[in-house]
């Protein structure tokens, strides 16, 4: 006989912790598991590898599911128990070697396809094309900007900025008309580019570009006049449309932090939250409640499932998955956003049942068709988070919330808990793993703020249903959640300023096995497994993080980083590492010493030999003192220039102050320490008086650092380009700084001198001169620059070498939704 409490619960056994019964559950389905594992590994292949060595892999797949094809036929003839083991694991790496065969060739062929593509072909050279473009997504506004050579605007700019994701039907190229297939993404700042609707045909003319982000090739058509409408929305955008726009009007009578927040959480409109809330949140690990995300599609479909219950289940999981459909129109149907609905779906299911055996072939089945039908998914952190966090939540989850139950927790509390918990635990190795570091609050902000979401995302849905007919109704639904929302932003705010909020994690292998066993070791305590299993799960749990990981992100920093780019805003800011661990050349300081103080901090630098300021303009001089302070500087050394005279005087009472000497480093210079080889190579020639005379004059310097020649540029102009060309120095270089924040002011013949098949730009979000030009970025990519690094979307960049080959990270610009 059971014995019970006197309030009809069972007691805790002992040893305490969420430990569930001791009735054996049901095992996990993982039928699907070698499937999934093959179609991922197949497709990362295909994306990340490319000819021959595409072809090796697809061999040595053919060699593996060969040999487990022929070992199935040979399995006869021994125990039985042991025919039983061997035959499972054999059908396992069969379906896994089949799968990934598949996949990869499927892959390679669609992404050959789109290299292929007359678009694609145009972005690569620049070209200025025609295009008949369907839209795929909603406009998203950006803050505006002067182009060069106009004058910003009090407001921070003359024009609004647009981008608006599309696939093209077909393309015009020099007067030849092509189809075409190609996602491509429309920059512009016609007004009637930003009233587009998802399923509008529209005709567009402009530069089309190949951008690179995070790795990955993106194709931009810049276009500077209006767009032709050449075909209407269908009715399900129009009604879309307006319960977006009614959401936004909704919120504009709200305080600024709810203000941005209700778009963003409702309709995936992002546009109005504040910067510095959302690098806040990304420390406090909220920014996946600050946008549409799986868990949003978890609730609406929840409380459309506990609405409809009485009218019968059936009813109710098609009334659940219509809403949850219909959420994907009004926030776009977009790859991130199909991506949300699906492991939102895997969860609803997984709740719903309960057990892990329901969910767990479901989230393996979601992988699988998502990944077919978009490869790049493969090589997407946002998407291994998603599916770390959902089959936390399918296994961790249904168990946990039982067990708290059983202790007299009332299910929806005892769910809430457990909830953030699992999906912190699941995404904080991975996070470690790509170089985000561990967030130490992050699972007492969730908690402090998943419920409140939770309530304010249906009010906020409520507003979204009714803005359309029933304003009045709307502002009232939008006005309740006003303050759940400002309380979700002085979580974030409060929580990411508490010392020791974000920790830095090594990247490493030995970083993440420290940081899965430490997580195995809380589980332990709490659950009184058998230390065997700890090991055993820490080791694989280990590699299977680690390595995906690494293929998607050396790490941060990058372990053998040679040369960086510091994120500083509208500025240049680059380190050059010598041997010393901890020791580097600065080129340039930015323009904030804190934001330059910071960037130093992150790569562990105490040690700098030698600070190069390249020419006296605030965003390369401001940011010294955050060098000098607390640090170890053998040196600054400057060029010709002496203007601005306040700059010049800044930087002697900088120096002076500090102990550091101030010394010249006229063209001819060679400098060498730990590794670390300068040569400068200008100014050539007097610029005195002209122009752009203080640009000019900016040290141009190569830098060899442990084999890798990179070149430094400061903000040099046409002029000053010219005259490097004139003189006959090699130009060339494995890595180029761009000059002047990526400026159009810029020679092809110059880029082409240098080729190289990295380009690095310091430019800030947003800024107010247009900065990257399109023409720029197209003239190095015509030159053979092979990624292209942006400190304004990818924050700190960093390359190296690994085995004789370049290799690049970046670290995440701080300003950039997740």
């Amino acid at each position: 006989m059971t014995r019970r409490g006197t309030g009809g619960v069972d007691p805790a056994p002992p040893g305490g912790g969420l430990q569930d019964d001791e009735r054996p559950r049901p095992p996990v389905d993982l039928r699907l598991l070698g499937a999934a594992a093959g179609v991922w590994s197949g497709s990362l292949a295909a994306v990340l590898v490319r000819g021959t060595s595409l072809l090796a892999a697809g061999l040595v797949t053919l060699v593996v599911l060969a040999t487990c094809l022929r070992a199935r036929r040979r399995t006869g003839g021994t125990a039985a128990e042991a025919v039983g083991r061997r035959r499972v694991v054999v059908r396992v790496l069969t379906v896994l070697a089949a799968c990934a065969l598949a996949a990869g060739l499927a892959a390679a062929a669609r992404l050959a396809a789109e290299a292929a593509d007359p678009m694609t072909r145009a972005g690569v050279d620049g070209r200025w094309v025609s295009a008949v473009v369907q839209v795929s997504g909603w406009p998203e506004r950006r803050a505006a900007f002067a182009t060069e050579g106009e004058e910003a605007s009090p407001t921070g700019g003359s024009e609004v900025r647009w981008l608006v994701p599309a696939r093209a039907a077909e393309v015009t190229v020099d007067g030849r008309r092509w189809s075409s297939h190609a996602s491509v993404e429309l920059s512009g700042s016609a007004p009637r580019l930003g009233d587009v609707q998802p399923g509008e045909r529209l005709r567009v003319s402009g530069t089309v570009t190949v951008e690179t982000w995070a790795g990955l090739d993106g194709l931009v058509l810049r276009s500077r006049s209006a767009p032709v409408v050449l075909g209407d929305a269908p009715v399900w955008s129009s009604i879309a449309g307006t319960v977006r726009a009614g959401v936004v009007d909704q919120a504009a009578a709200l305080s600024p932090d709810a203000r941005g927040l209700l778009p963003g959480l409702v309709v995936g409109d992002t546009a109005g939250i504040d910067e510095a809330l959302l690098q806040d949140a990304r420390v406090t690990g909220l920014a996946h409640l600050l946008a549409v995300s799986g868990s949003h599609f978890t609730l609406v479909g929840g409380a459309v499932l506990l609405l409809l219950r009485p009218v019968g289940l059936r009813v109710a999981a098609v009334g659940a998955g219509t809403v949850m459909a219909a959420m994907v129109v009004v926030v776009g149907p977009e790859p991130s956003v199909v991506r949300a609905f699906a492991m939102g779906l895997v969860t609803l299911l997984a709740l719903l049942s309960g057990r892990e055996r329901a969910g767990v072939p479901a989230l393996l089945a979601a992988v699988t068709v998502l990944l077919l039908l978009e490869p790049r998914f493969a090589v997407s952190v946002a998407f291994s988070l998603s599916v770390a966090a959902t089959a936390a939540l399918v296994l961790l989850v249904p168990p946990w919330t039982h067990a708290l139950q059983r202790r007299g927790w009332p299910p929806g509390w005892a769910a809430l808990v457990v909830v953030p918990v699992a999906a912190q635990l699941a995404t904080m190795p991975l996070i470690a793993g790509i170089g985000g570091g561990v967030s130490l609050v992050g699972v007492l902000a969730n908690l402090l703020v998943a419920p409140v979401t939770a309530v304010a995302l249906l009010a906020g849905v409520g507003c979204a249903v009714t803005a359309p007919w029933w304003p009045d109704a709307a502002s009232v639904f939008a006005t309740a959640c006003a303050p759940l929302l400002e309380w979700t932003a002085w979580v974030a705010r409060t929580l990411a300023r508490w010392p020791l909020a974000h920790l830095p994690w090594p990247a490493t292998p030995a970083g993440i096995v420290l940081l899965v066993g430490s997580t195995g070791v809380g589980l332990l305590v709490l659950r009184a497994r058998r230390v065997r299993a700890l090991v055993a799960a820490t080791g694989l749990g280990a590699v299977v993080v680690l390595l995906p990981a690494q293929w998607m992100s050396p790490g941060w920093p990058l372990p053998s980083w040679r040369v960086a780019l510091c994120e500083v805003g509208q500025g240049d800011a680059i380190l050059l590492r010598t041997e010393a661990p901890d020791a580097a050349v600065v080129v340039d300081t930015g323009p904030d010493p804190h934001l330059m103080d910071a960037c130093l901090d992150r790569f562990g630098i105490t040690v700098v030999p030698l600070v190069v300021l390249t020419h006296l303009h605030a965003d390369h001089v401001d940011g010294l003192p955050g060098v000098l302070d607390g640090r170890t500087v053998g040196a600054v050394g400057v060029g010709p220039g002496r203007e601005p005279a306040g700059a010049w005087q800044a930087v002697l009472h900088d120096a002076d102050a500090a102990g550091v000497p101030v010394v010249p480093l006229p063209t001819g210079t060679r400098w060498w320490t730990g590794g670390v080889v300068l040569e400068v190579l200008g100014p050539r020639g007097s610029w005195g008086g002209s122009e752009g005379a203080v640009n000019n004059e900016s040290v141009v310097l190569t830098a060899t650092v442990d084999g890798l020649r990179v070149l430094l540029t400061g903000d040099i102009e046409r002029e000053a380009q010219q005259a490097l060309l004139d003189a006959g120095v090699d130009l060339t270089a494995d890595v180029l700084k761009a000059p002047h924040h990526g400026s159009g002011n810029l020679l092809p013949t110059f880029v082409r001198a240098v080729a190289a098949p990295v380009v690095l730009i310091g430019v800030g979000r947003d800024n107010d001169y247009g900065h990257p030009d399109p023409d720029m970025l197209a003239a190095v990519h015509r030159a053979g620059a092979r990624a292209v690094l942006r400190t304004d979307l990818d924050g700190d960049v960093a390359v190296g070498l690994r085995g004789g080959s370049l290799v690049t990270a970046v670290r995440g610009a701080t300003a950039r939704t997740p």
